[in-house]
């Protein structure tokens, strides 16, 4: 009977690590300030909130260059990690700029500041 415990208690530990792995705690000054200069070219940081169908609230950030004149540009959207955060998108910052694109990241449910006790890995995006 021990055995069979055993077993079920391992298999308890495994799955719950995966939907409720530790979130990655970080201040909002990690994500750099508001206001940059990267590649010798001046961007700004938007912070926002969205909600998703069962009232979660999910925070993001979009990267953007400050632009002269309105223009479109192509938007890249980082999906971190199981037990990550939008954090871990400045990485990226180093492919958007010189391709002249927006950088959009996101903490998904359960991670980072964004809302949720279990991690759903943009699985809620689905029903904004």
């Amino acid at each position: 009977m021990s055995f069979l415990n055993s077993l079920k208690d391992g298999y308890d530990s495994l799955w719950k690590s995966y939907i409720r792995p530790p979130r990655d705690e970080y201040k909002i000054e990690d994500l750099g300030p508001p206001k940059f200069y990267y590649q010798n070219r001046r961007y700004f940081r938007k912070d926002f909130t969205v909600k998703n169908s069962k009232g979660h609230t999910m925070v993001c950030s979009l990267f953007r260059p400050v632009l002269q004149v309105r223009e479109t540009l192509p938007c890249l959207i980082y999906l971190h990690g199981n037990s990550s955060s939008r954090v871990e998108a400045l990485s990226c910052l180093d492919v958007a700029v010189p391709n002249n694109c927006l950088l959009c990241c996101f903490d998904a449910i359960g991670t980072g500041k964004s809302e949720g006790e279990y991690v759903n890995l943009g699985l809620s995006l689905i029903h904004i």
